[in-house]
């Protein structure tokens, strides 16, 4: 179903450390409470073209201060990482459009608001955050179903937004969904005809766990690169100096943004600043692939014995 919401609706919701203010329903957030630090606003009359875009891309352009995204069902305006505003077109999927408010929209207000973005599932392991980065296919949904049926809590399965408090990296709770393929779901016993798709080109579902979500921001204590190779055996390897700066990132999430927003020298240096305050780790899974059961364990176990060093 569309449900295309009203203006006249408010909602007001706790994700990634900001309370966050919406004219469109996000069951993927925790409900907040307080004053907003972010309004999410439908919109009419947005602007076709930003009038001098230091950097233009695919279905984005941006300045200092100013995203402005175009799609086939949006206009969207992301301005001083306070606003988002959407202008729906006809026949737009609301399903959609939270998908891409989500993930375009919100990487866009995060290197507004200075907050360093990395593209993976925020655990809560040990009374810290770990987290896991991989690129598609690598397995990273799997290691995350079975670390949650370990009895562990994640954060948010795709994005962990670190904040710099007090002087150290701090990740707060994210969305409380998982977005799973149907061979996954069905592995763990999750029906797919019992969820909603993630996005109408997608086939990928939303399964929203409350129960396994973190309620607390926690220190960003590590960070695994997941990456596949023809080796028998998991290998691990904790990288250092320049390799590990590139690595890192590498991992941002949706980078693109940064040279037209004009925050290069800042982005960089809050990348110098994690990559001093946290450990990385490239961790080579074998292939052909053990039961992930195992690979979740020996994940855990390594991270165990670096705490106590």
């Amino acid at each position: 179903m569309n449900n295309i919401p009203s203006a006249n609706t408010s909602y007001l919701y706790r994700a990634y450390g900001l309370n966050i203010e919406s004219e469109i329903a996000f069951p993927e957030m925790e409900i907040g409470q307080g004053q907003a630090d972010v309004m999410i606003q439908l919109a009419s009359g947005l602007p076709r073209e930003l009038p001098e875009p230091a950097r233009c891309g695919w279905r984005f352009q941006a300045q200092p201060s100013q995203v402005l995204l175009t799609t086939t069902q949006t206009y969207t305006l992301i301005s001083d990482g306070k606003r988002i505003q959407t202008e729906l077109k006809a026949g737009a999927n609301i399903r959609d459009v939270r998908l891409l408010l989500l993930s375009w929209g919100m990487g866009a207000l995060f290197h507004q608001r200075g907050i360093l973005p990395l593209h993976g599932c925020a655990m809560e392991v040990d009374g810290g955050c770990v987290v896991f980065c991989a690129a598609s296919g690598v397995g990273k949904s799997t290691l995350t179903m079975n670390l949650l049926r370990l009895g562990y809590h994640f954060l948010d399965d795709n994005v962990a937004a670190v904040h710099k408090e007090n002087g150290q990296p701090i990740v707060h709770p994210g969305l409380k969904q998982l977005k799973l393929l149907p061979d996954t779901m069905k592995n763990f016993g999750l029906s797919p005809e019992k969820h909603e798709m993630i996005h109408s080109n997608e086939s990928k579902y939303t399964v929203i766990l409350s129960e396994n979500h973190a309620n607390r921001a926690l220190s960003l204590r590590r960070i695994y690169l997941l990456k596949r190779s023809r080796s028998n055996r998991l290998q691990m390897r904790e990288l250092k100096g320049q390799e590990k700066a590139e690595a890192l990132q590498k991992q941002i999430f949706h980078a693109r943004y940064i040279q037209g927003l004009g925050i290069a020298r800042e982005h960089y240096s809050q990348m110098l600043w994690l990559a001093g305050k946290t450990q990385v780790i490239e961790a080579i899974l074998p292939d052909p692939r053990p039961q992930p059961e195992e690979i979740a364990l020996q994940l855990l176990e390594d991270n165990a014995r670096r705490n106590k060093f």
